[in-house]
């Protein structure tokens, strides 16, 4: 099923994720063409739209689409330092886990 793939191996998908040429098939996840973050919470957001898809199928209502947003990230630096990326806001540096005392952080 090469016509499903775009130039870069993805799957291209319409706004309710139906597989391009085949609407009874969805596809979620990393393999989709949208220009998003390849993230688990957008992976979710793609299964809560197909679901909700697929019921509206089989009671023939109109499909409801799927719009991405930009989600923030927090990416492990190593045991104590991480990098948090939301929209064009990036901060680096050192963090203290949840419950830790007080102390300087530096």
């Amino acid at each position: 099923m090469p016509q499903v793939l775009d130039e870069r191996g993805f799957v291209k998908v319409n706004d309710s994720l139906q597989v391009d040429g085949f609407p009874h098939i969805f596809a979620a996840g990393d393999i989709v063409a949208i220009a998003e973050e390849k993230l688990a919470q957008n992976a979710q957001q793609h299964g809560d739209v197909i679901c909700n898809n697929i019921k509206r199928l089989e009671v023939r209502r109109k499909l409801v689409g799927y719009s991405p947003s930009p989600r923030p990230m927090l990416v492990s630096l190593g045991p104590d330092k991480a990098m948090m990326i939301a929209g064009a806001f990036e901060r680096n540096g050192a963090y203290r886990p949840r419950g830790e005392s007080s102390r300087a952080v530096d």
